[in-house]
């Protein structure tokens, strides 16, 4: 199982990673869709073209992975952690 100590850092620093980032907006914890070993975000950010993007990121802390993908698709792209 991956550890991790402060989510918004870890997903800071994913975000600094997207070739579009420009500045975090908001940063929300999904409750619903989380359980101990399983996080969900919502992340909402602009990118350098003054365009607004929402992500759906999930954290499976027990397969090391992290997923990601436009808020409201299907689409996710999946990283190890």
């Amino acid at each position: 199982m991956v550890e991790y100590s402060n989510p918004k850092e870890l997903l800071t620093s994913f975000l600094h990673q997207l070739d579009d980032f420009s500045a975090l907006d908001t940063f929300k914890f999904l409750a619903e869709a989380s359980n101990q070993h399983y996080h969900s975000y919502q992340i909402t950010y602009w990118t350098l073209d003054k365009e607004f993007k929402t992500l759906l990121v999930e954290i499976d802390l027990l397969k090391g992975k992290m997923s990601f993908g436009p808020w409201g698709t299907c689409a996710m792209e999946t990283v190890k952690l």
